[in-house]
């Protein structure tokens, strides 16, 4: 069988995940009500484009899940800020997902000191 790794590195480097928004544009000298309304309508596309994605998605869950079953990992890795996601996720997964979390899931972070050290 024909890897698709290739086309799928292809295809998810084509996303756009990050841009310009013309509707947040002046969102730094907004006032809180129209920060928060901004935001709010933004949140708000989020079901409608999941919804539209649930095919792809499902597809997506049954190889993850086949992985699993079939001895895959979880490997989380985060440096910084998101070190500190990337240690909790693991423990919130472990008691739903695996049935041997000690062997499935692997957390590699490198934590920076914090900006706001009170110690």
């Amino acid at each position: 069988m024909e890897s698709r790794e290739p086309a799928l590195f292809h295809e998810l480097s084509s996303l756009v995940t990050e841009g310009f928004l013309p509707e947040s544009a002046d969102v730094d000298s907004a006032d809180t009500p129209d920060i928060l309304r901004i935001i709010h309508e933004q949140d708000r596309r989020v079901p409608d484009a999941v919804g539209a994605c649930l095919p792809e998605i499902a597809r997506v869950v049954d190889a993850v899940t086949a992985s699993f079953r079939a001895g895959a990992r979880l490997l989380y890795v985060g440096a910084g800020a998101s070190a500190a996601a990337s240690e909790m996720q693991p423990s919130a997964a472990a008691s739903w997902v695996f049935s041997n979390p000690e062997t499935s899931l692997a957390c590699l972070v490198r934590k920076a000191h914090s900006a706001v050290n009170t110690g």
